[in-house]
């Protein structure tokens, strides 16, 4: 099979799928971990700050290219519709019909009689209005992080806010000087809105998002926006990309050290991702001749990590062990399974 990627994009996604993936064995163990990053930059800089600042700058610098090659906007939500939630459906049903009653202390009819059973998977969809629930009944009830069937779902609904607040670019999205002029205003208005949020609205959630707070919603409007402002360069330059990445290095290295970090990493950061992501490192893109595993492992591993506490409460280092080896397997059936058959409809709509 050939290479389909000429960069390095989808092998950062799957690095940083692998970290969520690291993490949890952690946390849902209850073990706590030595972040080194965190103690070396004064807490300024996070493992699970690169993980989830990471996958939304790359969100904003790919989706709005997306956006730029679409047709039409329904053709744009089509496709991100196809990318999103086929796989994540089967990764639902699978965990809240074959999963959960399996394991729940509950009798089959009274698992599947019981209202959550159902709202669990609506919910998890993020859709509005719906009662929060993130259990399945008598699933996991015991575990040190009880009841949580796939905690790594929160982020679908930043994800379904920041693809929808990209079709108001549409019409401009191949006006270069028009959209890198409007970029750079939404990219100010967001550190105004971050600004304000953090001085008026900190530490209050967002309504029917039921976890997601105002200021660290802001926060990651910021980076999103920041990647969709690095589609305004050209990166096809790899010795210049070198060489703007060994200085956005080097700066991060020194304002860490200035403890001023707080005040440029919403465009260091971005910066020396999509100088990474752009290069092409051939031999980091061997694994993907036999598919793309980074979405399922993301949607899949957490759950896997429950149920191997559930069953054989493992320490972290054992669940690191077991459940590693789980998600990738599951991750590159849910590419040759359910993700490859449904991305060949994305050209059904014009």
């Amino acid at each position: 099979m050939k290479l389909v990627h000429q960069n390095n994009f989808e092998v950062i996604r799957l690095g940083l799928a692998s970290l969520v993936v690291i993490l949890h064995c952690y946390d849902l163990t209850g073990t706590a971990y030595t972040d080194y990053l965190s103690i070396w930059s004064s807490g300024q800089i996070s493992l699970p700050y690169i993980i989830i600042r990471g996958f939304v700058i790359m969100s904003g610098y790919l989706v709005l290219k997306s956006l730029q090659r679409s047709s039409s906007v329904k053709q744009y939500l089509w496709r991100r519709f196809l990318r999103i939630y086929p796989p994540l459906l089967v990764a639902l049903l699978l965990c809240a019909l074959v999963v959960g009653p399996i394991l729940s202390n509950l009798s089959p009819a009274a698992y599947y009689n019981h209202p959550d059973t159902w709202l669990y998977m609506v919910y998890s969809l993020r859709i509005f209005m719906v009662r929060h629930t993130e259990c399945l009944p008598g699933v996991f009830s015991h575990n040190p992080v009880t009841c949580a069937v796939n905690g790594s779902l929160w982020t679908i609904w930043v994800e379904e806010v920041l693809y929808l607040g990209l079709i108001a670019f549409f019409l401009i999205r191949r006006k270069t000087q028009t959209l890198r002029i409007t970029l750079f205003i939404t990219w100010f208005a967001m550190v105004g809105l971050l600004l304000f949020a953090k001085s008026r609205w900190s530490n209050q959630p967002i309504p029917f998002s039921h976890s997601v707070q105002w200021d660290y919603f802001a926060d990651l409007l910021v980076y999103f926006f920041s990647g969709c402002l690095m589609t305004i360069m050209d990166w096809r330059n790899m010795s210049r990309n070198r060489l703007v990445l060994l200085s956005a290095v080097v700066i991060t290295i020194v304002t860490c050290y200035l403890h001023c970090y707080a005040y440029f990493g919403y465009l260091l950061y971005p910066i020396i991702l999509v100088a990474t992501g752009s290069d092409c490192v051939r031999w980091l893109l061997k694994p993907f001749r036999w598919g793309n595993p980074s979405y399922g492992l993301y949607i899949y591993s957490y759950p896997i990590q429950q149920v191997l506490i559930q069953v054989l409460a493992p320490s972290a280092h054992l669940l690191l062990l077991t459940s590693i080896p789980l998600s990738f397997l599951l991750g590159y059936s849910s590419w040759h399974l359910i993700e490859t058959p449904f991305l060949r409809l994305k050209e059904r709509v014009k």
